[in-house]
This record gives structure tokens, C-alpha cells and sequence, in this order.
């Protein structure tokens, strides 16, 4: 998460914030499946990091389901198979599910329109291509404030929860205080 947020400091000074929004999204699927798994439990966890090493053997020509036949059904080797939870299909779900920041939905929301090609997104980068002609900033319609700002949630979320799960309570508050007073030297 810290490289990415150097990475996106570094391309908002270029003046590459298209890039920089991939990268959020990034972040902020890093955050929600942290939280689902970290709230699902070590059960959850294993299932992920199996689905992992099965797409990996997949990849390299080996069939998965001689390791794990008697661990899990054919539903697992589908796409986000690994997730038990009947009412999650997706890690857009996961983002939906975040009750942190309500910008987290709309930026999820945003930053997919660049990631994945529909008659919406490629309507809305060619608006932006065509603004881009006229103002070398127009490219980024939410303004450098606002994504400096979401970045500095989502290091100060993921943090906060890898603090409140990894940490014991009396060395917590210590640790939330350090956070607060780095985020907001940022």
C-alpha cells in the first residue's frame, strides 16, 4: 500500500492522474479484501490462498483438483470461487460492503469506468480526451485535492485495521495516535 501511494505521488506531480486512478483502485481492492477476509476468519483465508496456488498450477499446466478434489467443489476453480460467502460474487461487493467512506464506492465506481471497456466508460474517457485538448489538467475530473485525499484514507484505513487486528488493545491507542499524527502531517 506504501508503494503504491509513493507511485501515486509521483505521477500526480508528472501530471499522470489516469494512472494514478488505476493504482487507487488497486489500494482500495487491497483494503476491502483485507477486511472481508480478516472479518471472515482463518477458514476464509486458507480458501483464498488455496484459490491463489490453484490458479497458479493452472498456469503452469498443472490440474489443480488432483491437490485439493476432496477440499472443495468445482465451484471453487471458477472466477472468485474461493469466496464462501453465498451473498459476496465479487470484490465491487467487498468495496459496496466498506462502511468506512462513502467515497470509496464512488471512486470504486470511477475508477473502474478506466479499467474495464463499456459503451459508459468509453463514452466518458472520450469526454475527457476531447476536454484534454484544451486544459492539460482536464483529464482528472475530481480535482488533485480530492485524490491526494483519498489516498491518505486508504493508508489510514488499511493501517487502522492492521493496528485494530494485529495489535493488542493496550499498545492500540498508542498506535491510532502515531497514525492520526503521520496522516495528518501528510
Amino acid at each position: 500500500m506504501l508503494v503504491c501511494l509513493d507511485e501515486n505521488i509521483c505521477m500526480l506531480e508528472k501530471g499522470y492522474g489516469i494512472t494514478m486512478i488505476s493504482n487507487m483502485r488497486l489500494m482500495l481492492e487491497c483494503l476491502a479484501l483485507s477486511n472481508y477476509i480478516w472479518n471472515k476468519g482463518e477458514d476464509e483465508a486458507i480458501r483464498f490462498q488455496d484459490f491463489s496456488d490453484a490458479q497458479q498450477m493452472k498456469i503452469a499446466g498443472i490440474n489443480p483438483n488432483k491437490i485439493f478434489k476432496d477440499k472443495y467443489t468445482r465451484k471453487f476453480y471458477q472466477a472468485n470461487g474461493w469466496i464462501s460467502d453465498a451473498k459476496i460474487k465479487s470484490i465491487r461487493q467487498m468495496v459496496d460492503n466498506l462502511e468506512w467512506r462513502s467515497e470509496y464506492k464512488k471512486m470504486y465506481k470511477f475508477s473502474s469506468e478506466f479499467v474495464h471497456a463499456s459503451p459508459e466508460s468509453i463514452e466518458i474517457v472520450s469526454k475527457l480526451n476531447r476536454e484534454l485538448e484544451h486544459n492539460s489538467y482536464a483529464y482528472f475530473p475530481l480535482g488533485f485535492e480530492h485524490q491526494i485525499e483519498l489516498n491518505v484514507y486508504l493508508i489510514q484505513d488499511f493501517t487502522k485495521l492492521i493496528i485494530e487486528n494485529f495489535i493488542d488493545e493496550e499498545n492500540q491507542q498508542f498506535n491510532l495516535f502515531l497514525l492520526n499524527t503521520i496522516v495528518s502531517w501528510m
